[in-house]
This record gives C-alpha cells, sequence and structure tokens, in this order.
C-alpha cells in the first residue's frame, strides 16, 4: 500500500519539531554557537545530512513517515555531531574519526548512528536500529523456553502452585543473569521506548515503573515523546536493561496495564464502584498489592539463591552500569511525586486483587516477533 504524500502542516510541524530537538540538544550541550536551517530531504540514499557551506541540516522525509521519531532524533543527532566538529575544526577530514566520535559520545548519539548510513535501505536501517531483529543462541532460547512455562503456571487456579511457579521463574531469571555474569560475558545495554498513545501518562504509572526497576532489573524514564503522524507528543515510558530484561520488563508492563482495566471493569460491575478517583485508586491499590506480593517472593528467591562475594560484587557493578547507561541517556532527569486524593475502599479492595495478581507466560515469537517501537 502506498503511504499518501504528507500535507503542508505536517512537513511544517516536522520541520518544527527537529528545530525543537536541536534547541534540547543545544542547551543540554550549553553551545552558544550558530544553529542551522532544517529542511527535510527527498531521497532515500541519504537519511540526513550537514552542509557546512550552507550551514543545513537535512533530515530525510522517508526516514519520518518510515521510522519511530526516537530514530530521527538519533539521526539528526548525528548530524549536529558533524556540526559541532566543523565549527571546532574546520579543516577536520577524517567525517567519522575520533572527534566525531567523542562528540556523539557528548551527545549520547546511540552507538548504531554514529557511522555513515549513506546508501543503506530502509530495511537495512531497521536492522541498524531495532536491537530485537538480533538471533538467539541456543542458550537463551532454551532460558526463554523454560521461563515461559513457568510463567504459564504461575496462571494456575491452584494459588500454591502459582506461588511456587512465580517464584521458580524468578530464581530462573536471576540465575541466567548469574551464569551470564560468571561466563564474562559483557552485558549490553539496550533501551527500548513503549508508547501511551496519549498525551499523558496514567496517574498510576508510576507504580508500575517502580516495580520494573525494583524487581525486573531495568530502569525506567518518563519522557514525552513527539508522533509524527498524529502531530502531537505523547507519554512515552523508556526502559533500559539487559535484552532479556528489557522484553521481560516490556511484556509485564503491558499485562500490567490490561489486567488493571479488566480488573477494574469487574470490580465495577460487582460493586457499582464509578468516577475517575476510584479507579486510580483501585488500579493503585491493585499494582501495591503486586508490588508487595513480589517483594515476599524476591525474599524467598534470595534465600534460595546463596551468592558468593565474587557474584554479589558483579551484580552489584551490573546495577550500577545499568544506572550509569541511564544517566548518558538522561543526563538532567528530574524526580517528580503525585499527589493525587484516594479512595481508600477502592484502594484496599484493589490491593487485595493485586495479591492474588499472577504475571502469564511472555511473549513468544508465535505472538508476532520484533515489531518496530513507536509505530
Amino acid at each position: 500500500m502506498t503511504r499518501s504524500s504528507p500535507a503542508k502542516k505536517q512537513l511544517v510541524e516536522w520541520v518544527a519539531s527537529l528545530h525543537r530537538e536541536l534547541a534540547e540538544v543545544y542547551s543540554e550541550q550549553r553551545f552558544r554557537g550558530r544553529r542551522p536551517s532544517i529542511r527535510l530531504g527527498h531521497t532515500e540514499s541519504h537519511w540526513g545530512s550537514f552542509d557546512p557551506l550552507d550551514f543545513e541540516i537535512a533530515i530525510s522525509q522517508t526516514l519520518i513517515e518510515e521510522c519511530p521519531w526516537w530514530v530521527v532524533v538519533e539521526i539528526l543527532k548525528h548530524e549536529i555531531a558533524h556540526l559541532f566538529v566543523h565549527t571546532a575544526f574546520p579543516n577536520e577530514e577524517r567525517p567519522h574519526g575520533p572527534r566525531f566520535q567523542r562528540v556523539c559520545e557528548s551527545l549520547h548519539v546511540a552507538d548504531w548512528a554514529r557511522t555513515a548510513t549513506v546508501g543503506k535501505t530502509l530495511e537495512e536501517m531497521r536492522t541498524l536500529f531495532d536491537w530485537r531483529t538480533a538471533g538467539l543462541d541456543d542458550r537463551t532460547e532454551k532460558y526463554r523456553g523454560r521461563l515461559a512455562k513457568l510463567l504459564a503456571l504461575a496462571n494456575s487456579g491452584n494459588e500454591n502452585e502459582a506461588l511456587v511457579a512465580m517464584r521458580r521463574a524468578r530464581e530462573l531469571q536471576d540465575r541466567h543473569r548469574l551464569e551470564d555474569l560468571d561466563l564474562g560475558r559483557p552485558t549490553r545495554f539496550v533501551n527500548l521506548e513503549i508508547n501511551s498513545g496519549k498525551q499523558r501518562h496514567a496517574p498510576y504509572e508510576g507504580r508500575i515503573t517502580s516495580i520494573l526497576i525494583n524487581h525486573y532489573h531495568v530502569e525506567a524514564v518518563y519522557i514525552s515523546r513527539f508522533n509524527a503522524e498524529k502531530l502531537c507528543n505523547e507519554a512515552t515510558v523508556d526502559i533500559m536493561g539487559s535484552r532479556e530484561d528489557v522484553l521481560l520488563a516490556e511484556y509485564v508492563h503491558g499485562f500490567l496495564h490490561q489486567s488493571a482495566e479488566s480488573l477494574w471493569k469487574a470490580h465495577r460491575k460487582q460493586t457499582g464502584a464509578k468516577g475517575l478517583r476510584a479507579r486510580n485508586s483501585f488500579i493503585r491499590g491493585l499494582l501495591v498489592g503486586f508490588h508487595k506480593k513480589l517483594d515476599d517472593q524476591s525474599t524467598a528467591t534470595t534465600q534460595g539463591l546463596q551468592l558468593d562475594e565474587e557474584q554479589s560484587a558483579l551484580v552489584v557493578a551490573e546495577g550500577h552500569e545499568r544506572e550509569r547507561f541511564k544517566n548518558k541517556r538522561y543526563p538532567r532527569l528530574v524526580q517528580r511525586s503525585s499527589s493525587a486524593r484516594v479512595d481508600r475502599s477502592a484502594f484496599t479492595q484493589g490491593k487485595s486483587e493485586g495479591g492474588r495478581l499472577s504475571i502469564r507466560k511472555p511473549i513468544t515469537k508465535s505472538q508476532g516477533g520484533p515489531k518496530l517501537l513507536g509505530r
């Protein structure tokens, strides 16, 4: 199906949004130099370019139409890096040499976007930026299969069987991590943006990300991301960690959102509860109850795993590396808290439901495989 040509309003807003992204980079870097003009390119052989003579950055219109906005931003930052190098070293002859790489590091440009993309097809670009398209080794495939079976048992109607299955799933996840560390496999940290499709975060989103951070070995940050199709900013969560942990956290994030909605509807039908405050309070309670359940299971799992001194040090070091990865991406994080009023009755009933909630088996190949982010 051929994509229709964008309207003039879209083109104008795309350029305006690119200028806003540019301004944010200049502000973060405290760079007060000349700002370039920005235009949309009409070639698929150059996804982005910087022309030092016209002092202009061009970004491919096809890139904006076909890829998530965060990919567009990485290409833009690549070109801003060329601009910074040219400004400081106008006679630099190596376009992607050491100076360029140092600037990319300062701008937190993704690794895949630090090399030349000239001549790469759209499919080749996707294999660069979508790490989920990479193949898995046999060991990781087996780990995923075992984890899926345990999480399927965790949905058993037998509460004791479900609790045992969830505890074993957590133990399996932790043992897999320890084996990677013992084998000396360097952890490759990745990020994944989950777009809500709404302009504001759900008032209970913080509870969900707290669960992910405390129990699924990831970092999570709220951001606002431009949607090039809808021409508006949308609430987004950026999840960071190892590949396996991020994939599982992505699934848990979606599962908790879906479960929260379905359990609220059942509660509303059963009790006659209504209103936004009752809904949000019930879901907050649900997530608090589920968080406590995970806390209790985590204590049991920790007791079952006997870590020696070296393993404990490796786990702590990995956590520090993950946090550094987050801080490199977001050097100016601001902590915010919610002051929303709570319906205590709905909260208590939701907390009780959360104590009985179990994660069902995660995404597998049969459910569609890797997909582009943010589209």
